[in-house]
């Protein structure tokens, strides 16, 4: 079987993020997942503490065939293609909902597929359900929940 890339940002991970997971892998044997948006107001969370939430869910659902990389923000799409492509130069098909992202890949002359939004969620809005503690523990997975309190998210929200 074939090797998937799935970037996104993962501020946090979520539910939706933990079944576009499943779904790759029904078709991959690998998924190299690029953690990417590493800096601005918008990513309270570091690559560090990013990959710590996807490897607690990925332990908590016994999820092996996956492999963590750090896609950092360069500011040029050639300086960004040749970071992936020495990060990853053998995935076959990559999975986004970034048309930047996507166009970058294809520079690549990798195939690319539109990332499914799962259950209608997006991290921006389960932020702000952390920063106004509003029942945001139900949208990401339970061991992400716990690790967001365990780094206090909802304090570093409102700061």
């Amino acid at each position: 079987m074939s090797k998937a890339l799935f970037i996104g940002r993962f501020q946090p991970f979520h539910k939706g993020h933990l079944e576009a997971v499943k779904q790759i892998l029904k078709q991959h044997s690998l998924i190299y997942i690029g953690i990417g948006g590493t800096s601005g107001l918008n990513n309270p969370f570091t690559i560090e503490e990013r990959a710590e939430m996807i490897k607690n869910a990925m332990k908590a659902e016994k999820i092996k065939n996956y492999k963590i990389i750090a896609i950092h923000d360069t500011g040029n799409d050639i300086a960004w293609i040749k970071e992936l492509n020495s990060l990853c130069p053998d995935f076959d098909v990559a999975y986004t909902g970034n048309k930047w992202t996507a166009g970058c890949i294809k520079k690549m002359g990798k195939k690319v597929k539109k990332m499914k939004r799962y259950f209608g969620l997006h991290a921006t809005g389960i932020r702000k359900k952390i920063k106004e503690n509003k029942n945001w523990e139900k949208y990401v997975p339970k061991a992400v929940a716990k690790y967001l309190k365990k780094i206090k998210a909802e304090k570093r929200l409102l700061d």
